[in-house]
């Protein structure tokens, strides 16, 4: 609990500041560390959106899985772009990654809890099976998607697995 508050305290503390997400990251992380005794790890993924545009803006810190859902399948963002997990040192190296959401596609992220609890033995089995559920999406309304990515997620007992559904609407 300690952890999740000193989260929402830095998430909330950059909320009204013009950062990037890989700034704002830093920023949580160093709430993280100075604000627990230690050993004390999260995973946090921060995205912003350009609504004109379409362009998303984004970083990891930790296990964070980000799906882009386009008519074409799933693409996962985030491989081997995230940075520590929130509280591993003083200092966070994250870095921002962009993409172009284009109407009716899908952003997901998804926690590491999250994404364990989906049958498959690799995570790009599992990848394709968050396809094969959701197909292209684009018809799906945002609660929809929600609804069948739960139903893969059923075995799910972690209290600290979360899925982030973001849809483009226009």
């Amino acid at each position: 609990a300690l952890t999740t508050a000193v989260i929402q305290t830095g998430v909330r503390a950059t909320s009204s500041e013009l950062m990037s997400p890989a700034d704002k990251l830093e920023r949580v992380n160093e709430y993280l560390w100075q604000g627990c005794t230690g050993d004390q790890f999260a995973d946090l993924c921060q995205i912003s959106v350009n609504h004109d545009s379409g362009q998303v803006t984004y970083s990891s810190a930790g296990s964070v899985a980000l799906l882009h859902i386009t008519a074409n399948g799933i693409q996962e963002l985030n491989i081997d772009q995230t940075g520590p997990e929130l509280g591993v040192m003083d200092y966070g190296e994250y870095e921002n990654q962009c993409c172009i959401a284009q109407k009716g596609e899908f952003l997901v992220a998804l926690t590491e809890n999250s994404l364990d609890s989906i049958e498959g033995k690799s995570r790009q089995d599992k990848i394709r099976k968050i396809q094969r559920t959701v197909g292209k999406g684009s018809r799906l309304s945002a609660a929809d998607m929600i609804k069948r990515l739960r139903k893969l997620t059923l075995n799910l007992v972690e209290a600290d697995a979360s899925i982030v559904v973001i849809k483009r609407t226009s």
